[in-house]
């Protein structure tokens, strides 16, 4: 991101050159940061339209799967 630009639910991740070899290494950083892993069926184009729609996939997945205490 450039400096002066917003990150919002609403943003386009492509317009953010997110590409999809970007969006492999997202997901990685993603179950490692929060310690959940995604389905394969989350990495589908749709996934990474938006900020909004790759939270809710990740969202999603973590209320699935058992807190690792």
């Amino acid at each position: 991101m450039g400096a002066g630009q917003e990150l919002t639910p609403d943003t386009v991740l492509a317009d953010m050159g997110l590409d999809s070899l970007g969006a492999v290494a997202l997901i990685f950083d993603l179950e490692d940061e929060l310690g959940v892993t995604l389905p394969d069926s989350a990495f589908s184009a749709g996934t990474f339209d938006t900020v909004a729609t790759l939270w809710a996939a990740v969202d999603g997945e973590s209320e699935r799967q058992p807190s690792a205490s």
